[in-house]
């Protein structure tokens, strides 16, 4: 009889795992949502401010909103040519748009902007997602 209490014990604890997971997923969602407002707002103001366009690109990436993330990271590398952590992001974002090329395109032009600038975790994190990109390649 002790075996099967632990069994529902058991599961009233993955259940209620499931419902604060769902509450932190939902929270993480309106915090995101709020910040990305606020960068909006921001981009309105200035539509070249780079803290701004750098998080709503973040924000996009993070939330699956690829398309949308290009344009406001491309705003900030245009801008701010050694901005390591753009290109990282931008980088990420072609890759989850299927497109190696251009992701493989702009982790060069982050490696010399990373290495020129001494931004040694971009770099390797670059250098690395592009090695596994021309590795993967046919």
């Amino acid at each position: 009889a002790g075996g099967h209490g632990l069994e529902i014990e058991k599961g009233i604890e993955k259940k209620n795992g499931k419902k604060v997971q769902e509450k932190g997923e939902e929270q993480k969602k309106e915090r995101n949502e709020r910040r990305g407002g606020m960068f909006k707002t921001v981009v309105e103001i200035d539509p070249k401010d780079q803290v701004a366009n750098f998080g709503l690109g973040s924000i996009y990436l993070e939330t699956g909103r690829y398309q949308e993330g290009l344009e406001p990271l491309q705003t900030v590398i245009e801008a701010h040519q050694d901005y390591s952590a753009a290109y990282l992001l931008l980088g990420k974002t072609w890759e989850k748009l299927d497109n190696k090329e251009e992701a493989i395109a702009t982790y060069k032009k982050g490696i010399a902007a990373s290495s020129k600038k001494g931004d040694l975790m971009p770099l390797k994190d670059m250098q690395n997602r592009m090695n596994q990109l021309l590795e993967s390649s046919p």
